[in-house]
């Protein structure tokens, strides 16, 4: 919508799904507290994460829905001595942009390379009733000195996204599984700690908080912990492998649960027991767990991992036509199953499928999409493309600054089970990436700790001289904006090779180890 179309005497806010967020150097754009991602939302950009300008941030902060478009504009006006014109312009994409939008303040358009300030899709709309907006900062939080300004360090100045890992015992034990589940938390946090850990979260403004395991629904007190979270306006992405009885799922309904991800591989009781190390009784209460969510009006999504054992095509329509009988199934997502930092190179190349199979599930899943794209959507999860990590040097160069950015010690963090917190949940209890104890600190505490600080801030010189990251002239943007996946470099190379470059990098050695479908 142009500003021409805008209807002066109506009132806009900022959509509800983004807020934003005065930090240190720059402010930035955040989905809203406790947006669930849980369902697909075609008219807003999900996980929306962006660093803003402060004086962009100082405008946008006065769109609350508190008064109309012609009141607003002049109060921006005259508090921020803007010129009308000027004003309107720099508005005109942002209400009801239909897609992201890259901003520019005058009639020079200012290039995503050099400052990357977009906003999300439908960013400005009508408010239609809504009451005004009162979470929003005021325009004076946003009156960072010029001179302080700072586009390139991303690191929030809270995480604004915190990850609970409950425990990590799991009901199943699966061969694919990606989880360090030899490492006992001998100590877990009680529930009291948990609950201490969340009310924190709030009270600084953390605007997003996540359970995960091992098994959630084998911790004692998640039931305490979920209802907790939804009182204070988080909506936490669940999954489970586990069978839920009814008198459960009722009371996870009383909690506040409305949705659910349920991880189902196959239809067939021997197949399962045999992929996920289970009782043959197992697939017959998944499948009255799936009765019981339809009867109870519980949102279902489905992820189904592939190996070997279940890539037969028709295995995967049997799947897919039984669920999508169960019209609260909102979303099935079909995956292969990878590399995993815990097993060995061996296991993974006997559970992985090929690229072959691979092609004619896509099929498959590509046909029935089209069948049911009106109550549920159907997707087929990419393979890993070993092109990105032994692609020309030219390509890498090209595709490397283009990588999603890694929340880890940026706005993000994870505490595990006995209390550690770690950056990113697949790296678990390596002692490389454990930046605190909530046992000993606050959260606040840790994100300030000189461990998280010195992560965020590596130096050169702490990198071998055999490893191109040493004299690297992209070192800190790299590490610091769009931040590095330790994952993947200790997966290539190994943990004793952890500095050496992400093996998407253009300078990165090729992997010595067998990471990919073939």
């Amino acid at each position: 919508m142009m500003t021409s179309d805008i209807d002066h005497e109506l009132r806009y806010q900022i959509n509800p799904a983004y807020t934003l967020l005065a930090d240190r150097h720059c402010a930035f754009i955040f989905n809203s507290l406790g947006w669930s991602t849980f369902q697909t939302h075609p008219d807003v950009d999900d996980n929306f994460s962006q660093p803003l300008f402060p004086h962009y941030a100082s405008i946008f902060a006065y769109w609350n829905g508190a008064k109309t478009y012609r009141e607003t504009m002049r109060q921006i006006e005259d508090e921020m001595r803007i010129q009308p014109e000027v004003l309107k312009n720099f508005l005109q994409h942002c209400f009801n942009n239909p897609q992201k939008t890259l901003l520019h303040f005058s009639d020079k358009e200012i290039t995503e390379e050099a400052h990357n300030n977009w906003i999300p899709k439908n960013f400005i709309i009508e408010c239609n009733g809504n009451a005004p907006r009162t979470d929003l900062p005021e325009p004076e939080a946003f009156a960072i000195p010029v001179r302080k300004w700072d586009m390139t360090r991303l690191r929030t100045k809270i995480p604004t996204q915190v990850t609970l890992m409950l425990t990590n015992r799991c009901a199943t034990d699966c061969i694919y599984c990606y989880a360090d589940n030899k490492h006992p938390a001998n100590t877990p946090l009680p529930t009291e700690k948990w609950l201490e850990l969340i009310n924190e979260a709030r009270h600084f403004g953390c605007l997003s908080i996540d359970l995960s395991g091992g098994e959630v629904f084998l911790h004692p007190g998640v039931e305490t912990i979920l209802k907790t979270l939804h009182q204070l306006g988080y909506h936490p992405y669940l999954s489970t492998k586990i069978p839920l009885e009814e008198e459960q799922i009722l009371r996870l309904k009383e909690c506040g649960m409305k949705e659910l991800q349920l991880s189902i591989d196959c239809w067939d009781a021997a197949l399962m027991q045999h992929l996920l190390k289970v009782p043959v009784s197992y697939f017959d209460r998944m499948k009255r767990t799936l009765d019981c969510l339809e009867k109870h009006g519980i949102q279902v999504k489905v992820k189904a991992v592939i190996t070997r054992h279940n890539d037969k095509p028709e295995q995967v329509e049997q799947l897919l036509q039984h669920l999508t009988a169960h019209k609260n199934i909102r979303a099935i997502s079909v995956a292969p199953a990878e590399h995993s930092l815990y097993k060995s190179e061996q296991e993974f190349m006997d559970y992985r499928t090929s690229r072959t199979q691979w092609e004619k599930i896509e099929a498959v899943v590509s046909a029935l999409a089209d069948t049911c794209k009106e109550h549920c959507e159907i997707s087929c999860q990419g393979l890993s493309d070993s092109t990105e990590h032994c692609a020309a040097v030219d390509e890498k160069a090209k595709a490397y600054p283009k990588r999603t950015r890694c929340p880890g010690n940026i706005n993000m963090l994870y505490v595990l089970p006995d209390g550690k917190v770690t950056i990113c949940e697949e790296l678990y209890w390596n002692p490389r990436f454990i930046i605190g104890d909530v046992r000993k600190q606050s959260l606040m505490e840790i994100w300030e700790s000189k461990e998280a600080l010195g992560l965020y801030n590596l130096s050169q010189d702490s990198f071998r001289k055999a490893s191109a990251c040493h004299i690297c002239p992209q070192f800190d943007p790299c590490h610091q904006q769009s931040g590095v996946c330790w994952k993947m470099v200790i997966e290539a190379y190994g943990d004793e090779y952890w500095d050496l470059p992400d093996p998407r990098c253009p300078y990165a050695p090729p992997a010595t180890k067998q990471l990919y479908i073939q």
